[in-house]
């Protein structure tokens, strides 16, 4: 069963969504697609920002949300994460 508030919106948010619309609507549907997809998978890009290493786990974990998304340019973070995190492990 869900809960009321988990349904509700503050005008924080509602004022965010709104000046986002506003910031996207000039730009083409592919770049709006690009800016879209950067923004929900910005949790890979803080990930590989961190420097902390990505688990056996993990990599598995984003490797199957890549895979069932047909994401390739996730693929290629993740690609790349490992590298940089190999590269560290060698320091």
């Amino acid at each position: 069963m869900c809960d009321k508030e988990d349904n509700m919106f503050s005008i924080e948010h509602l004022r965010w969504e709104k000046e986002m619309i506003r910031q996207l609507k000039p730009l083409k549907k592919e770049q709006q697609a690009a800016v879209l997809w950067l923004m929900y998978h910005m949790d890979i890009l803080d990930l590989i920002d961190s420097g902390e290493i990505m688990s056996e786990e993990m990599e598995q974990e984003w490797t199957e949300r890549a895979l069932e998304d047909n994401a390739y340019i996730l693929m290629t973070l993740i690609q790349y994460k490992k590298l940089k995190d190999q590269k560290r492990g060698k320091k």
